[in-house]
């Protein structure tokens, strides 16, 4: 038995599976930060919000008043995710260590990190 191939990588179900909400968020934060130059962590925060904030809408949970709070909680899980699968992904690219952000100007590779090295 022959398993059929989608054309479509991400999909409405799996986008709203964990995992496939933090490979959007990663996609779409190293895009933009590729694009942009931008090193700021309200991009993935902002990402991960805007898919919370879609897959609660399209599951009409909205109406619920503990909604808020859901909310925030799933977007900082999914932020939280999504940045675990990022330094993941720099470790296996091999591109760069965690924490070692691009400074301004120069060119931001796809996996780098979204967080700044921090001095001891």
């Amino acid at each position: 038995m022959q398993m059929e191939q989608s054309a479509a990588y991400l999909t409405l179900a799996s986008i709203a599976t964990l995992g496939g909400a933090a490979i959007g968020v990663v996609a779409v934060t190293n895009t933009l930060r590729r694009l942009t130059g931008t090193t700021s962590l309200w991009v993935p925060f902002v990402a991960s919000l805007v898919v919370v904030v879609l897959a609660t809408v399209s599951a009409e949970m909205i109406r619920d008043p503990r909604w808020y709070l859901l909310t925030f909680l799933n977007t900082c899980l999914l932020f939280c995710t999504a940045t675990g699968a990022n330094n993941a992904g720099i470790q296996i690219a091999g591109r760069d260590e965690p924490g070692a952000t691009p400074q301004r100007g120069e060119t931001v590779p796809f996996f780098s990190s979204w967080t700044p090295k921090r001095k001891l």
